[in-house]
């Protein structure tokens, strides 16, 4: 039995463009002299013969690739496998179909390598591509665990923190309890130990309570940390802090983490500046629905919640205390009395003794020595002034203060003549200098208050020009001051021009005071506090002990109010 079929080579050519070999692969049907039998745009399959057609041969397609690839397997024979043409590799197969159809036709199929790659490729970066979502994902997971562990680690540490701060803050309030006169006006023992308790449970450097009176605010205690030290009767005018005041009336706690750019407490920037703190907290301290005065919590590094909460316990253990004193006066006058009355009935009233006001016991204790001598009108020939505020400024380095070239004064040269100006600038009579030390004193006319600022002011520029003065020289602050207020002699000495000159206990204890001071302060005692302490910035050092008056408090002069 025998089967025939007629099959249009167009029909051939139709199944050959359908044929898709990778991305740019083709397919042709060719004999063994190179004469095309197919391909897939039939159009280019015949050429003109005259007036006939023929079948076009294979160099005539036109398409180099297919023609390199048909001579190479023309002496190889069947193959299927890559041929590198051109310096690129293809995937080439070649089968003749001699047994199958009977004639020497060839199917030769071409197509680039990269075909076939270039879909693992594919597949591969979108393998990778999976596997880096992964990876990110797995990442992104690690770093959320982590996160969160580390978020319950802040948690769990700020609240054993929180613990300690409210076991810290309960045995401190246990400690305030056991103060039975804390609320007693009268025993300032008790408000200083509470102020010292308060600055313990808040890890705060000041602490300080202070009274309305009218506009201003009055401290009755302030601690201070690092000196260990107190200071009282500071004056701070309201009208500098509206907003602090109109918050303090309603009842409200002002917190400043920044206390020079809060608009609370931009006021209060002098008297913070010159004590070197930052923040402030200001609990308002109440009685009877009004506000009586606040609690100052300075630079705490405790919680703030924390700290809000025991500074209102602490506020109305307080409170009675300012309820009882807001209507209490001091008396701030002293009444003068002559020298004979002090004296104990002198039977003279020497001329070249000023009378003036006795403002402190070292007054009367030098007057009760003068008295205990037996000295009589004619043998106390100097002048005694009862309050006079000294000053000495102490120079250290010896090598320093030799400095200089031929284009500048040496150091103590700069030094002594800006004290010279200073004290023309501000009317201070008395200015000498004794070694290496400059003494300054004013208040021969019975103003100590104005004496005492006129100096205090005069410290402070001495300062910033010997500050000044040391850095332009690379050294560190080789000077210090001391201010002292009371008790001093005068008399007019020498032969010739005579040159008056001052002695007594203010002038030695104000050298004591420079000595004592570390390089660059300015340290006062208590007397010379208590005339500075409304118009000017103090933090408390310590105890000094002062012979015949025992221990008193001295402070560094910071800056002016």
């Amino acid at each position: 039995m025998v089967a025939a079929a007629d099959l249009d080579l167009t029909d051939i050519g139709g199944v050959l463009s359908g044929l898709k070999v990778g991305a740019s692969g083709r397919a042709v049907l060719v004999d063994g002299s190179g004469r095309l039998v197919a391909v897939p745009d039939v159009g280019s399959m015949l050429r003109p013969d005259g007036e006939t057609l023929r079948p076009a041969r294979i160099e005539e397609l036109g398409d180099p690739l297919i023609q390199e690839a048909f001579n190479r397997i023309r002496i190889a024979g069947e193959t299927r496998g890559v041929m590198e043409i051109d310096g690129d590799r293809y995937v080439v197969s070649a089968r003749v179909l001699r047994e199958t159809l009977g004639r020497n036709w060839w199917l030769l199929l071409v197509a680039a390598e990269s075909d076939f790659v270039g879909f693992v490729a594919a597949n591969n970066r979108t393998t990778l591509l999976l596997s880096g979502a992964v990876v990110l994902l797995a990442v992104l997971m690690a770093g959320f665990l982590a996160w969160q562990a580390y978020a319950a680690d802040r948690a769990a540490h700020t609240m054993r923190r929180r613990q300690r701060e409210l076991e810290r803050q309960g045995a401190a309030l246990a400690e305030l309890g056991r103060l039975e006169t804390i609320a007693d006006p009268g025993d300032a023992t008790a408000l200083r130990r509470a102020t010292e308790i308060a600055a313990d449970a808040t890890v705060a450097d000041g602490v300080s309570l202070w009274r309305i009176d009218g506009e201003k605010l009055i401290c009755a205690d302030g601690f201070d940390r690092e000196s260990g030290g107190h200071v009282a009767a500071a004056v701070i005018p309201l009208d500098r802090s509206p907003l602090l005041r109109k918050n303090l009336l309603a009842g409200e706690i002002v917190t400043a983490t920044d206390a020079a750019s809060d608009p609370h407490t931009s006021g209060l920037v002098p008297y913070l500046d010159a004590t070197g703190r930052r923040s402030l907290l200001a609990v308002p301290v109440r009685a009877g629905g009004r506000t009586l005065g606040c609690l100052w919590i300075e630079d705490g590094a405790g919680d703030a919640g924390a700290g809000e909460g025991f500074a209102r316990i602490l506020g109305m253990l307080l409170s009675p205390r300012l309820v009882a004193s807001r209507d209490h006066t001091l008396a701030a006058a002293e009444q003068p009395m002559a020298l004979a009355a002090e004296a104990g009935g002198l039977p003279f009233a020497p001329s070249t003794l000023r009378s003036a006001s006795i403002a402190s016991e070292r007054n009367r204790l030098q007057l009760r020595e003068i008295v205990r001598r037996g000295l009589q009108s004619d043998q106390v020939q100097a002048m005694r002034f009862p309050q006079v505020t000294v000053l000495v400024l102490r120079m250290a380095d010896d090598i320093a203060l030799a400095t200089g070239d031929a284009a500048e004064t040496v150091a103590i040269g700069q030094i002594v003549a800006a004290c010279q100006k200073a004290a023309e600038r501000h009317g201070i009579r008395y200015l000498k200098i004794l070694t290496d030390q400059i003494v300054a004193a004013e208040g021969f006319d019975g103003n100590p208050i104005a004496a005492a600022a006129r100096l205090a002011t005069l410290a402070l520029e001495i300062d910033a020009e010997c500050a000044g003065l040391f850095t332009r020289l690379g050294r560190p602050p080789g000077y210090a001051m001391g201010l002292d207020s009371g008790p001093v002699m005068g008399s007019a000495i020498g032969f010739g021009q005579a040159a008056f000159n001052l002695w007594g206990e203010a002038v030695r204890i104000a050298g004591a005071m420079a000595v004592a001071a570390p390089g660059g302060a300015i340290q006062t005692t208590e007397a010379t506090y208590a005339l500075l302490r409304d118009g000017f910035a103090f933090r408390a050092r310590g105890a000094f002990y002062l012979e015949r008056l025992g221990e008193m408090t001295t402070f560094y002069l910071r800056g002016r109010l």
